[in-house]
């Protein structure tokens, strides 16, 4: 049976819990009974998508974000995994972003904290944060946006700060936000003597040398 609008966000609240504390099966007929609702909320549809890709599915969670009343931003995306791609003269793939209590130290200094002690979840102004559950160090962290233009602020900054507090932050530590939708990173990233980036973002790496 399909769930009521108001029962929705509960509903998701606990297909995340149960992923928490490794029920992964329960948690797929919780995220299957949902998604049986005609015309999701895009939030809850935003929320189901990152819960999918915390488990790994991220296939699905593709499926899920590019629903038909759904389409993707232009712009920038409601969901991104952020990651810090090695470079493949070094064998590419993945390094992890840090340890666990570093990375809250860091979204705590973008005003990002969890609401509760032990919380894998991670609010902040625009954004909400999931950690893997019981994973240190963190190989990846799933980014959800929850304002667009609080978010737009963090990452593109104003006219009087270039450059986005987020999108600085991380680039300094070579972390990038993985779009699962549109399969690429942003900004670009790319290896040696490819000159492709963005020109939106083209003079950060002169500028983390300074």
């Amino acid at each position: 049976s399909t769930l009521a609008p108001e029962n929705m966000a509960v509903a998701a609240d606990l297909a995340r819990m149960r992923v928490v504390v490794g029920d992964m099966e329960n948690a797929r007929l919780a995220i299957d009974n949902i998604l049986k609702t005609p015309s999701l909320a895009p939030l809850i549809r935003n929320q189901i998508g990152a819960i999918l890709a915390q488990m790994g599915d991220i296939d699905r969670a593709i499926t899920v974000l590019t629903g038909e009343n759904n389409p993707p931003s232009p712009m920038l995306a409601d969901l991104y995994i952020l990651q810090k791609p090695r470079a493949k003269a070094e064998g590419g793939g993945l390094v992890p972003l840090a340890s666990r209590d570093e990375l809250q130290k860091f979204f705590l200094t973008l005003n990002t904290a969890s609401e509760r002690s032990g919380s894998d979840v991670l609010y902040g102004p625009g954004i909400r944060i999931e950690l893997p559950p019981m994973q240190d160090p963190v190989l990846q962290v799933t980014l959800t946006v929850t304002e667009d233009e609080l978010f737009h602020i963090l990452f593109f900054g104003t006219a009087n700060e270039p450059r986005g507090r987020l999108l600085r932050a991380t680039m300094e530590r070579g972390w990038r936000f993985y779009d699962p939708v549109r399969s690429e990173y942003v900004p670009p990233y790319h290896d040696g003597d490819d000159d492709d980036d963005d020109d939106r973002f083209s003079s950060l790496d002169d500028d983390d040398d300074d």
